[in-house]
């Protein structure tokens, strides 16, 4: 008998589709949905069988090296933002770190991890929980702070600038994003005066330098296509990302807006199908780095297994103004979740290991069907949407999941099967190694095997 979690049977526009969930490998199988046997059968084959049992969760990280780490220096903000993980530290806290502390914790932090792996290559964030506009000189000394390290030390250490809400700008930031040729910009779609601020600070910019927005996906947000199609004109990407807030939000998630999610979800890749081949192609070449339909779609065509959906908690951590060690800037000021500190009196970084193995003790979605598409739950979501992290499922987040799968799983077969030109200039572009160069229909597939 085939455990049912090494495959999974889905109906989308009169199609039935089966699943090979180890394998990643998908088919049209037409209305017959009645497939034990043939399953059964290509199993001597090495489909529908698990044949690493053990990989099951997320990768784990015995030494306790930090691989990334996110710096917040401050809070502060020139906005209100309804989505702000970091809305409720800043009215708790309103300690900040100066430059000195920031060059100390990355002393720090380069000693710690060299006791443990002497080779390892690090990233830092600076300011997620912050506008980085509004001190952007001490990004600039942090910045070349470390090219000093890296070249005195023989360190390999990557500053990653984060996104700006664009709504004030000055020459010296204008200046540095046209050298450094790459712009962030996230926007708050229910404020009019950011929207505005930012088409026009856009024009402050080379044409040279590559823009990337990011649209926080709320609850109930409508006409998905639209959204890409107009900020894709200003725009050389778009990234939207399912909002991760509380059940008391605005736009919180629930059974409701989760429906009306998966309808929008739907309407969107008809609509993409409906479009000429141009604006197809035009249209998925804007999806952004962090897009979460981007993502599942580079991963169904390539069947990249992912084991681990986030490293938070486990090689990455987030440092509060207060040198507390969380799994990531969203879970700032939540006491229970605290990893960690770091001692700047000491020169020593504290990591509480139980409190991180707690969260490989998360069920990683074992038992589910598409649990090497997705990776697992996010633990910000996670926390944010259960008050904890001791329940292992996030209802609404795995809705989401499991629904944008089957609907880009169906938007690729048609792709292939009626614009083969499109899915082809498609994954050049990307430089996509194609994993779906198989027959995509059951029959075709399965007489390969019965004729041997």
């Amino acid at each position: 008998m085939i455990e049912r979690k090494l495959y999974h049977i889905f109906e989308k526009n009169n199609k039935f589709f089966l699943v090979d969930s180890f394998n990643q490998l998908y088919w049209n199988i037409g209305t017959n949905i009645q497939r034990t046997d043939t399953i059964q059968f290509l199993t001597k084959y090495g489909f529908f069988t698990e044949k690493h049992p053990q990989i099951k969760k997320c990768a784990q990280n015995d030494e306790n090296t930090i691989k990334h780490l996110v710096i917040n220096p401050s809070t502060e903000c020139n906005l209100d933002c309804w989505f702000c993980y970091s809305k409720e530290y800043r009215e708790k806290n309103s300690n900040k770190l100066k430059f000195e502390d920031i060059e100390k914790t990355i002393d720090i932090l380069i000693n710690y991890n060299r006791k443990l792996q002497p080779n390892l290559k690090m990233t830092i964030s600076l300011g997620y929980s912050q506008e980085i506009t509004m001190d952007f000189r001490l990004f600039k000394k942090v910045k070349h702070y470390i090219e000093k390290v890296n070249q005195n030390l023989k360190t390999e250490i990557l500053l990653f600038l984060p996104s700006s809400n664009l709504l004030e700008i000055n020459e010296e930031f204008v200046n540095y994003i046209n050298q450094y040729g790459y712009l962030t910009v996230s926007v708050d779609l229910e404020n009019e005066n950011q929207k505005q601020a930012i088409l026009r600070n856009l024009e402050l910019f080379d044409q040279n330098v590559v823009k990337h927005l990011i649209i926080p996906m709320k609850a109930g947000c409508q006409n998905l296509l639209d959204i890409y199609r107009e900020y894709g004109t200003h725009f050389d990407f778009v990234s939207m990302r399912p909002v991760r807030v509380k059940s008391d939000s605005i736009f919180s998630w629930n059974e409701e807006s989760i429906q009306l999610m998966k309808i929008e979800l739907t309407t969107l890749f008809q609509d993409l199908l409906n479009q000429n081949d141009e604006e197809i192609l035009k249209n998925l070449l804007v999806l952004g780095p962090t897009d979460y339909i981007g993502r599942y779609l580079d991963k169904i065509i390539t069947r990249t297994k992912t084991l681990e959906r986030c490293p938070a908690g486990k090689t990455a951590f987030a440092l509060s103004p207060n040198f507390v060690l969380y799994p990531c800037s969203g879970m700032m000021g939540n006491n229970e979740l605290v990893v960690g500190k770091i001692e700047t009196d000491g020169d020593d970084i504290e990591i509480n290991t139980k409190v991180i193995d707690s969260f490989s003790d998360i069920e990683n979605c074992s038992h589910c069907s598409i649990r090497f598409y997705c990776g697992g739950p996010c633990l910000d979501w996670l926390n944010k949407q259960n008050d904890n992290l001791k329940k292992n499922l996030n209802p609404y987040e795995c809705q989401l999941n499991i629904h944008m799968f089957e609907e880009i799983a169906n938007f690729l077969y048609e792709l292939r099967k009626n614009k083969p030109n499109i899915y082809q200039r498609y994954i050049d572009h990307k430089g996509l190694k194609d994993g779906l160069n198989y027959p995509l229909n059951f029959e075709d597939f399965y007489s390969i095997f019965i004729d041997q």
